[in-house]
Protein backbone atom coordinates (compact mmCIF):
# COMPACT_ATOMS: atom_id res chain seq x y z
CA UNK A 1 0.00 0.00 0.00
CA UNK A 2 1.51 3.33 -1.11
CA UNK A 3 0.47 6.49 0.74
CA UNK A 4 1.49 10.07 -0.08
CA UNK A 5 1.62 12.82 2.54
CA UNK A 6 2.01 16.46 1.54
CA UNK A 7 2.95 19.35 3.81
CA UNK A 8 2.26 22.27 1.45
CA UNK A 9 3.70 25.72 1.76
CA UNK A 10 4.42 28.59 -0.53
CA UNK A 11 8.01 29.04 0.69
CA UNK A 12 8.96 25.39 1.32
CA UNK A 13 6.99 22.22 0.72
CA UNK A 14 7.44 18.64 1.97
CA UNK A 15 6.41 15.38 0.33
CA UNK A 16 6.71 12.03 2.06
CA UNK A 17 5.70 8.66 0.69
CA UNK A 18 5.34 5.53 2.77
CA UNK A 19 4.86 1.91 1.83
CA UNK A 20 2.88 -0.23 4.27
CA UNK A 21 3.73 -3.92 3.94
CA UNK A 22 1.27 -6.75 4.52
CA UNK A 23 2.68 -7.28 8.02
CA UNK A 24 1.95 -3.63 8.89
CA UNK A 25 5.57 -2.46 8.77
CA UNK A 26 5.91 1.09 7.48
CA UNK A 27 8.84 2.31 5.37
CA UNK A 28 9.61 5.74 3.91
CA UNK A 29 10.16 5.17 0.19
CA UNK A 30 10.50 8.78 -1.03
CA UNK A 31 10.99 12.20 0.51
CA UNK A 32 11.18 15.61 -1.12
CA UNK A 33 11.63 19.21 -0.05
CA UNK A 34 10.52 21.57 -2.80
CA UNK A 35 11.17 25.28 -3.19
CA UNK A 36 9.47 27.68 -5.59
CA UNK A 37 11.13 28.26 -8.93
CA UNK A 38 11.20 32.01 -8.31
CA UNK A 39 12.82 33.78 -5.36
CA UNK A 40 10.93 36.89 -4.37
CA UNK A 41 8.72 38.37 -1.67
CA UNK A 42 7.23 35.47 0.31
CA UNK A 43 3.83 37.19 0.29
CA UNK A 44 3.71 37.69 -3.45
CA UNK A 45 1.06 35.83 -5.43
CA UNK A 46 3.78 35.39 -8.08
CA UNK A 47 5.66 33.23 -5.58
CA UNK A 48 2.55 31.07 -5.15
CA UNK A 49 2.41 30.59 -8.91
CA UNK A 50 6.14 29.76 -8.82
CA UNK A 51 5.55 27.05 -6.19
CA UNK A 52 2.71 25.55 -8.23
CA UNK A 53 5.03 25.71 -11.27
CA UNK A 54 7.72 23.86 -9.28
CA UNK A 55 5.14 21.20 -8.35
CA UNK A 56 4.04 20.80 -11.98
CA UNK A 57 7.66 20.46 -13.13
CA UNK A 58 8.31 17.87 -10.43
CA UNK A 59 5.27 15.89 -11.58
CA UNK A 60 6.51 16.00 -15.17
CA UNK A 61 10.00 14.75 -14.14
CA UNK A 62 8.96 12.33 -11.39
CA UNK A 63 5.33 11.26 -11.98
CA UNK A 64 5.63 8.28 -9.60
CA UNK A 65 5.71 10.78 -6.69
CA UNK A 66 2.12 11.72 -7.47
CA UNK A 67 0.57 8.25 -7.70
CA UNK A 68 -0.49 5.97 -4.89
CA UNK A 69 -3.38 4.34 -3.08
CA UNK A 70 -4.10 7.30 -0.82
CA UNK A 71 -2.98 10.93 -0.52
CA UNK A 72 -3.28 13.17 2.50
CA UNK A 73 -2.77 16.89 1.91
CA UNK A 74 -2.61 19.33 4.76
CA UNK A 75 -5.30 21.97 4.50
CA UNK A 76 -3.36 24.79 6.05
CA UNK A 77 -4.66 27.11 8.71
CA UNK A 78 -3.75 30.68 9.48
CA UNK A 79 -2.84 31.66 13.00
CA UNK A 80 -2.27 35.31 12.15
CA UNK A 81 -3.61 38.08 14.34
CA UNK A 82 -6.14 40.34 12.63
CA UNK A 83 -6.95 43.59 14.42
CA UNK A 84 -5.66 42.13 17.67
CA UNK A 85 -7.74 38.94 17.45
CA UNK A 86 -6.30 35.56 16.66
CA UNK A 87 -7.92 34.29 13.52
CA UNK A 88 -7.71 33.77 9.82
CA UNK A 89 -6.18 36.40 7.58
CA UNK A 90 -8.01 36.13 4.26
CA UNK A 91 -4.90 37.00 2.22
CA UNK A 92 -2.84 34.29 3.90
CA UNK A 93 -5.64 31.75 3.48
CA UNK A 94 -5.91 32.51 -0.24
CA UNK A 95 -2.17 31.89 -0.74
CA UNK A 96 -2.20 28.69 1.29
CA UNK A 97 -5.38 27.42 -0.36
CA UNK A 98 -3.91 27.86 -3.84
CA UNK A 99 -0.92 25.67 -3.01
CA UNK A 100 -2.97 22.98 -1.22
CA UNK A 101 -5.60 22.98 -3.98
CA UNK A 102 -2.95 22.83 -6.68
CA UNK A 103 -1.55 19.69 -5.12
CA UNK A 104 -4.98 18.14 -4.70
CA UNK A 105 -5.62 18.43 -8.43
CA UNK A 106 -2.21 17.03 -9.42
CA UNK A 107 -2.33 13.86 -7.29
CA UNK A 108 -3.24 10.63 -9.09
CA UNK A 109 -4.83 8.61 -6.29
CA UNK A 110 -8.25 7.00 -6.10
CA UNK A 111 -8.57 8.30 -2.53
CA UNK A 112 -7.33 11.74 -1.43
CA UNK A 113 -8.20 13.94 1.51
CA UNK A 114 -7.41 17.28 3.11
CA UNK A 115 -6.63 17.23 6.82
CA UNK A 116 -6.19 20.13 9.21
CA UNK A 117 -2.96 20.23 11.22
CA UNK A 118 -4.79 20.05 14.55
CA UNK A 119 -6.57 16.88 13.41
CA UNK A 120 -3.59 14.78 12.36
CA UNK A 121 -1.22 16.10 15.08
CA UNK A 122 -3.87 15.83 17.79
CA UNK A 123 -2.60 19.27 18.88
CA UNK A 124 0.72 17.85 20.09
CA UNK A 125 3.82 20.01 19.87
CA UNK A 126 6.00 19.40 16.78
CA UNK A 127 8.84 17.79 18.77
CA UNK A 128 6.57 15.25 20.48
CA UNK A 129 4.73 14.55 17.25
CA UNK A 130 7.96 13.91 15.33
CA UNK A 131 9.08 11.37 17.96
CA UNK A 132 5.76 9.51 17.60
CA UNK A 133 6.03 9.55 13.79
CA UNK A 134 9.61 8.27 13.73
CA UNK A 135 8.78 5.51 16.26
CA UNK A 136 6.22 4.07 13.80
CA UNK A 137 8.77 3.71 10.98
CA UNK A 138 11.08 0.82 10.23
CA UNK A 139 13.57 3.27 8.65
CA UNK A 140 13.34 5.99 11.29
CA UNK A 141 16.46 8.02 10.46
CA UNK A 142 15.60 10.87 8.05
CA UNK A 143 19.25 11.21 7.02
CA UNK A 144 19.00 7.73 5.49
CA UNK A 145 15.69 8.22 3.68
CA UNK A 146 15.71 8.28 -0.10
CA UNK A 147 15.73 12.03 -0.80
CA UNK A 148 15.03 13.49 -4.20
CA UNK A 149 17.61 16.25 -4.52
CA UNK A 150 19.93 17.74 -1.97
CA UNK A 151 18.25 18.39 1.36
CA UNK A 152 19.43 20.16 4.50
CA UNK A 153 18.85 18.58 7.90
CA UNK A 154 17.00 21.76 8.92
CA UNK A 155 14.36 20.98 6.27
CA UNK A 156 13.66 17.43 7.45
CA UNK A 157 10.74 18.63 9.58
CA UNK A 158 8.62 19.30 6.48
CA UNK A 159 9.09 15.76 5.18
CA UNK A 160 8.57 14.30 8.66
CA UNK A 161 5.26 16.16 8.84
CA UNK A 162 4.32 14.79 5.39
CA UNK A 163 5.21 11.26 6.56
CA UNK A 164 3.12 11.84 9.68
CA UNK A 165 0.11 12.75 7.55
CA UNK A 166 0.62 9.63 5.44
CA UNK A 167 0.71 7.48 8.59
CA UNK A 168 -2.37 9.27 9.93
CA UNK A 169 -4.12 8.57 6.60
CA UNK A 170 -3.24 4.88 6.81
CA UNK A 171 -4.49 4.64 10.39
CA UNK A 172 -7.64 6.65 9.66
CA UNK A 173 -8.77 5.56 6.20
CA UNK A 174 -7.10 2.32 5.16
CA UNK A 175 -6.19 0.21 8.16
CA UNK A 176 -9.78 -0.99 8.57
CA UNK A 177 -10.09 -1.81 4.85
CA UNK A 178 -6.83 -3.79 4.78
Amino acid sequence: MRIIGIDPGYVKLGIGIIEVENDGKIFVTDSVILYPTWKGDAKSLDKIEAMIDAVEKLKYREPYLFAGDLAIIEGQESYARVRGFKGANANVLIRMGKVSGGFFTLIDCPDKHFVLPKTWTKRRCKEDNHCIILDKLENDDPSEWPWLGKTKRSDYEHAIDAIGMAIWGYETYLKEVK
